[in-house]
């Protein structure tokens, strides 16, 4: 029982060798910008090629195709209201007509068909495959010039803001916000605890008056009721007052300096003197 909507190939042309070219955008829609069926769209010319060497292709797009791409370019240009989009789309209007193929090592194995109100007819078998490469040309150059400009062109944003947007960007651009490190608040706050309890940076100790500082030190507990065993020497100086040479003999005296570990350059009391 035949489909009823079974439609016949014809095969006649199956084996016909073709060739695929990858174009640039521009030609593909200059190309479309085509309506007559019978109109030359571009030349391809083979040259004579040398015993061993892939022969040299060049493609050639028509003069009246790429008149008819200006005209449909110009036409979507004027539409365009803002000015400098207008510019960077105008330098796009002239697209270049000359182009080297170079051939493609691996050639996809497809067949190609059409379809159209006649059914469905096998056109032909991809025999080579190019891609299409602008010749270098004083056009050419032109070309890459304008596009160049354009990449590197900032288009401008002019936004209306009303009342309300105005407030809420103003009071955006006041906003201060502030990050806090646990540890470094931490850290200052001890700061600020020793420059509260130091001495007048002015004031002298004598030899005792400096040892007794040194013990009262030592014997102080934290927040959580234990003992201050650990001291650097600027917080010791800033504690005291005193100057760093006064302070070293009293310390080598009484304390052990830790040059490595967990309290590496902290001074802690040798053991005859802990209470």
């Amino acid at each position: 029982m035949a489909d009823a909507n079974f439609e016949e190939a014809r095969i006649d042309s199956e084996g016909r060798p073709l060739w695929l070219v990858r174009i640039p955008p521009s030609v593909h829609k200059a190309w479309n910008s085509v309506k007559e069926g019978d109109t030359l769209v571009g030349t391809i010319r083979v040259y004579s090629q040398q015993e061993g060497q892939p022969p040299r292709v060049s493609l050639h797009v028509n003069d009246q195709v790429v008149q008819n791409y200006k005209q449909i370019c110009e036409a979507e240009v004027s539409k365009e209201k803002d000015p400098r989009k207008r510019k960077a789309k105008a330098r796009y209007i002239q697209p270049v007509r000359d182009f080297e193929l170079g051939l493609v090592d691996e050639v996809p194995k497809t067949r190609i068909f059409s379809e159209g109100s006649g059914g469905v007819e096998m056109q032909g078998i991809i025999s080579e495959a190019f891609i299409a490469q602008p010749k270098f040309s004083k056009e050419y150059q032109n070309f890459a010039g304008n596009r160049t400009k354009s990449a590197n062109t900032r288009t401008a944003v002019i936004q209306q803001l009303s009342w309300h947007d105005e407030e809420a960007l103003a009071h955006k651009k006041r906003r201060i916000i502030k990050i806090i490190d646990p540890k470094r608040q931490q850290e200052l706050e001890r700061q600020a605890t020793i420059k509260a309890k130091a001495l007048p940076a002015n004031t002298v100790l004598t030899e005792d008056q400096l040892r007794n500082k040194i013990f009262e030190l030592f014997a102080e507990k934290d927040e959580q009721g234990n003992r201050q065993n650990y001291w650097t020497m600027a917080d010791i100086r800033l504690r005291t007052g005193q100057r760093k040479p006064n302070i070293v003999a009293i310390l080598q005296k009484l304390c052990n300096y830790h040059t490595s570990g967990p309290h590496a350059r902290c001074y802690e009391l040798k053991p005859e003197y802990k209470l």
